[in-house]
């Protein structure tokens, strides 16, 4: 990036469009690493794209998901760099009215959906910046965190906690005489744009939180609803 101006003060270029912070290395909130984002193309693209990041990058793809919500649905390739650390799942419409296609009318072509980072402490991160003012997906019914010791065996996470900004979990839990595999995500609402932010937790779950697709799927789909961008079916 190069920023240009063309017109400053005597001692630096930055004093007439920038101004000085107090504390140039703020405090973080417990971020320290990006997960993953997603890349959401038109219907009929998800091959040119995943052979754009196969020829040039030499990625591969882990795994591929076809998800249906209440009105909507999409499909999901996900791909993976050689190293395993740079993954990016390409998301498609399933129909012409769907979420996938609202978003791509509203950011006015292909581009990134959500942006996923990584936190050692989900509760405490979510708490920080729901103070600062960002604002979560709709959290799932309690039957929900009623029924997730059945989908997550053995998990010791407090449900309140979970519940208090609508939380995800998702793995097989904890397996094998004390693996844990446990996966805890949380998305924001749309900040810039259509674009959000998941918030994630890995205790030894390298998945995708392929069991909250539809959680999330449908609460997008209720917020483009809310917004007009889709309409839901009769």
């Amino acid at each position: 990036l190069i920023y240009f101006t063309d017109q400053y003060y005597n001692t630096s270029p930055y004093n007439y469009e920038f101004n000085w912070i107090a504390q140039s290395k703020p405090r973080g909130v417990g971020f320290y690493y990006l997960d993953h984002l997603t890349h959401n193309v038109f219907r009929g693209n998800m091959d040119k794209w995943f052979k754009f990041y196969g020829d040039l990058f030499n990625f591969r793809e882990i795994r591929f998901f076809d998800i249906q919500g209440k009105f909507t649905g999409l499909f999901s390739r996900a791909l993976t760099s050689p190293c395993g650390r740079i993954r990016i799942p390409i998301n498609e419409d399933r129909g012409e009215t769907g979420q996938i296609v609202a978003y791509l009318k509203k950011y006015k072509g292909e581009g990134i959906q959500h942006i996923a980072v990584g936190s050692n402490d989900i509760y405490h991160s979510t708490d920080t910046i729901a103070a600062n003012g960002i604002a979560y997906m709709p959290p799932p019914p309690d039957a929900y965190y009623d029924l997730s010791h059945d989908r997550v065996v053995g998990h010791q996470e407090p449900i309140d906690r979970m519940k208090r900004h609508g939380i995800l979990i998702d793995g097989e839990g904890v397996v094998d005489g004390g693996e844990t595999k446990i996966l805890l995500q949380i998305f924001s609402k749309t900040v810039v744009g259509p674009i959000f932010f998941e918030f994630i937790q890995r205790k030894g779950d390298d998945g995708f939180g392929e069991g909250n697709f539809k959680a999330l799927f449908e609460s997008i789909e209720r917020e483009q609803i809310e917004n007009g961008e889709i309409q839901a079916a009769e």
